[in-house]
């Protein structure tokens, strides 16, 4: 009986079917890992404290996700509006036109606060 205990746990703290069976990599880990970039295939968007943002996976890795910066949400807002809301039928293009490859690279905004830009390099 414990055992449903903890799935029911487990279930309830992830907030995106994205995140299942995945782990966390952080941007540091991407940008390093993979400098020529990686190819987004599946995105979801997350609420927590009235603010949105971006879940990622990429076909570099099937086994981890990212989270998305400022930048990367308003993509992700943008790819949401073409599609009407509908992530599902967002992600099912994204995927069936083999992703978006991006490079995420670490800068500083004017204020000095640092921020992740991605370099879209897809054609």
């Amino acid at each position: 009986m414990a055992n449903i205990f903890a799935s029911i746990a487990r279930k309830e703290t992830t907030l995106s079917p994205l995140m299942e069976n995945r782990e966390r990599m952080s941007i540091d880990d991407v940008i390093s890992n993979y400098p020529d970039g990686v190819t987004i295939n599946g995105f979801d968007m997350i609420s927590t404290g009235g603010d949105s943002y971006p879940v990622l996976t990429f076909s570099e890795d099937e086994s981890k996700f990212i989270f998305g910066g400022a930048i990367m949400n308003n993509i992700c807002h943008g790819w949401l509006e073409h599609f009407e809301g509908d992530v599902d039928s967002a992600n099912s293009a994204l995927k069936s036109s083999g992703g978006v490859l991006i490079k995420f690279t670490k800068s500083r905004t004017k204020s000095g606060n640092n921020i992740t830009l991605p370099e879209i390099l897809t054609k």
